[in-house]
């Protein structure tokens, strides 16, 4: 019969199911058996550090580390520094300078944060860049993560990182503006890069994006449906409503004035656009939204 093995984490020595691998990486032991869900599995080669943990205080990844080789060693996960009522200090600094945002790399900033303050009580500018030079974050929050440090050690910096600008909103503006497209459709503006419309009675759209973890899939095709209104079916209908008072419904379009529909798909089920995007069409205003911000069942 195999030993049991015991991990001691945050401060509760908790004995695994007998029979378990002893190679067995310790995040997957602290996930599964543990019910730890701080610790995120990002790319699995102790690359992106998602998944840090502080053994004996030093902060290491855990997602290829076995667990028999930490059995008996003090380990601290994101749970064990703060609870929500009773949070640990940098957690509050975390949160006060808005230093987690979609929340996948949060636990290990936090952790990768308070390996260093272990190390080194008052870290520099460049050290504490070097400590999180490790650590990958799609949201980019990595100067207020040093800034939640910086809070955390007595050093401050009250210079914003931002500035807020008044303007009116989006669909105000003017078809023509001038104003720049994002880089990605500077680089790449070809509509049909973007959008397809299939044979079956579906679309793709294409984001141009990897999903790691946030969970945007449903928000981007409620945005996607959201969207797709039409001025490209005046000819085919002989419409005798302008484009704007065309009615879409689930990719069925309708002149009021006529009756007459056509749909999506026959207008350009495994066609090309041939057109780039300009930026020219204004979204919707929130007002007209009937999928975007609802739950999706």
């Amino acid at each position: 019969m195999s030993e049991r093995i015991t991990l001691h984490v945050n401060g509760i020595d908790h004995e695994l199911p007998a029979g378990i691998d002893p190679e067995t990486p310790l995040l997957t032991g602290l996930r599964n058996d543990l019910g730890l869900k701080g610790p995120k599995f990002g790319c699995g080669l102790e690359q992106c550090n998602a998944c840090k943990v502080l053994i004996d205080g030093a902060d290491v990844p855990s997602c290829e580390i076995p667990i028999a080789r930490v059995a008996g060693l003090a380990i601290t996960t994101v749970e064990g520094l703060g609870t929500p009522d009773n949070p640990h200090p940098l957690q509050e600094a975390f949160v006060e300078e808005q230093a987690i945002q979609c929340g996948y790399c949060a636990s290990g900033m936090i952790i990768a944060a308070q390996g260093l303050l272990n190390r080194v009580r008052y870290p520099t500018d460049d050290e504490i860049r070097a400590a999180l030079a490790d650590n990958i974050c799609r949201c980019g929050v990595y100067e207020r993560v040093r800034r939640a440090i910086k809070m955390r050690i007595g050093r401050p910096i009250w210079e914003p990182i931002y500035e807020v600008v008044e303007g009116g909103s989006i669909a105000e503006k003017p078809d023509e503006t001038g104003e720049p497209l994002p880089a990605s459709l500077v680089t790449t503006p070809e509509l049909d890069r973007w959008v397809r419309i299939n044979p079956g009675g579906t679309i793709t759209i294409f984001t141009g994006k990897v999903e790691y973890g946030q969970g945007i899939q449903t928000a981007v095709a409620q945005i996607a449906a959201e969207e797709l209104d039409v001025d490209l079916a005046i000819e085919e209908l002989e419409a005798e409503t302008p484009a704007a008072g065309l009615v879409v419904a689930d990719g069925t379009i309708t002149d009021p004035a006529t009756g007459r529909q056509t749909t999506y798909w026959d207008l350009f089920a495994g066609r090309r656009f041939e057109r780039p995007v300009t930026g020219a069409a204004a979204p919707k205003p929130a007002a007209a939204h009937r999928l975007v911000g609802r739950p999706e069942t």
